[in-house]
């Protein structure tokens, strides 16, 4: 079953700077992915050996605010949709990344290249932070990396 990957980070930087690192091309190149080609509201392309499917760039823009932008991005030939947002926090700045077509079950059998993304996202939103921050960019093994898995159903059907 399809769920979205949704994961959240919190960076002491404003929401400008942080925006200019996620829209900016050469910024990009810095701490997401080897290549990239921004040009607003019509291409945001990032392509390179760490990125999923990264042989070509494989996305197309859905919609672009003030500080979000959605993007069609066809991985193992399935077309997926990333969210990516903004928003201030008191002195901090929160990036929310929302991935769609993400399998828990792929994450563990390399059934597709989806699988990846919760390490992708984890890792790229650790050397956003980073970046923002003026630390070297994160590398494995990851480090301060924290993830939460809500369930719901009654404790008789997930404790068998």
């Amino acid at each position: 079953m399809s769920e979205p990957l949704i994961i959240r980070v919190r960076v002491a930087a404003t929401v400008e700077a942080t925006w200019r690192a996620i829209t900016d091309a050469q910024a990009l190149e810095t701490w997401f992915a080897e290549k990239a080609a921004v040009d607003l509201p019509n291409t945001y392309e990032f392509w390179g050996r760490y990125t999923p499917d990264g042989d070509a760039p494989h996305q197309r823009v859905l919609e672009v605010g003030e500080h979000s932008l959605k993007l069609g991005w066809t991985l193992d030939g399935v077309e997926t949709t990333t969210e990516i947002s903004v928003a201030a926090e008191g002195d901090a700045t929160i990036v929310t990344v929302d991935q769609s077509h993400f399998v828990m079950q792929e994450a563990f059998d390399d059934s597709s290249i989806r699988g990846v993304l919760q390490t992708f996202w984890c890792l790229s939103l650790a050397n956003l932070v980073d970046y923002l921050e003026g630390r070297p960019l994160t590398d494995m093994p990851l480090r301060d990396v924290r993830a939460s898995i809500v369930v719901s159903g009654a404790t008789a059907e997930l404790f068998t």
